[in-house]
């Protein structure tokens, strides 16, 4: 969240607020600056390199996103009259996730059993959320979840054993496994999975096609570090679907 920039800054004619919460694209989309007097009614609450498996199953988090979202409502409450949560998790899981579970570990029989146990574990921990948010029947508080951003292109590690997983590991804790082309296809599959089960207490915000290459994976040219979508206007676009 902006360190006091609510006294520093003149806030933009909106009342209502949004924070991403999530992996580090929650960043991207949270903290663009319009300019050095004003800035946008968005905030990030970054959980750091968090996987959508993680939110499914890690009761810590989920009271860690619980509790800050108190924090933020006891704050903002007589500012805003909407208050915006949406979620940003699910990339790295496409990244390195996906092969170590159904190449490398071996824990699930099939991909549809994976996805299922995700999207599953996903709804389940946040249909709690939301029980716990709405206790007091909270009509400010809404929830969304933002499409998963596009797999890179940069080339990905081969890997056939969990001894040489630990070895990548031990220098890069998300290295990129798995062929593009399947990585690609985790992606719309999970995609579509989520979207199909958000539901009137969580919608789902639907990526434009400018976000992605021709082939489905990050579209190169909106993307410094060929991992994020920094690019403004996209940013700008996901913001507005809000």
């Amino acid at each position: 969240m902006h360190p006091s920039q609510d006294i520093i800054f003149e806030r933009l004619g909106t009342n209502n607020a949004t924070v991403f919460i999530g992996d580090s694209h929650a960043e991207f989309c949270g903290r663009n600056f319009v300019s050095k007097k004003y800035y946008n009614n968005f905030y990030t609450y970054h959980t750091g390199a968090t996987l959508l498996s993680t939110f499914g199953t890690s009761d810590d988090l989920l009271m860690r996103i619980f509790y800050f979202i108190n924090l933020f409502k006891k704050k903002f409450y007589k500012e805003y009259t909407k208050i915006n949560i949406v979620f940003s998790f699910g990339e790295i899981d496409i990244r390195t996730f996906f092969f170590q579970s159904l190449k490398v570990d071996k824990s699930f029989k099939n991909e549809n059993l994976f996805f299922k146990f995700l999207a599953d574990n996903f709804f389940q921990n946040f249909t709690r959320l939301h029980s716990l948010v709405n206790k007091k029947n909270e009509k400010k508080i809404h929830f969304f979840f933002k499409g998963i951003t596009p797999p890179t292109y940069i080339k990905n590690y081969t890997i056939k054993n969990l001894k040489e997983f630990d070895k990548i590991r031990s220098s890069n804790d998300f290295p990129i496994l798995g062929l593009l082309k399947d990585r690609i296809r985790w992606n719309k599959k999970l995609s579509k999975i989520i979207e199909r089960k958000c539901n009137k207490n969580i919608k789902f915000i639907k990526l434009d096609k400018e976000n992605y290459a021709k082939d489905g994976s990050l579209n190169s040219k909106k993307s410094v570090d060929n991992i994020h979508l920094d690019d403004v206007v996209l940013i700008k676009k996901i913001q507005k679907k809000i």
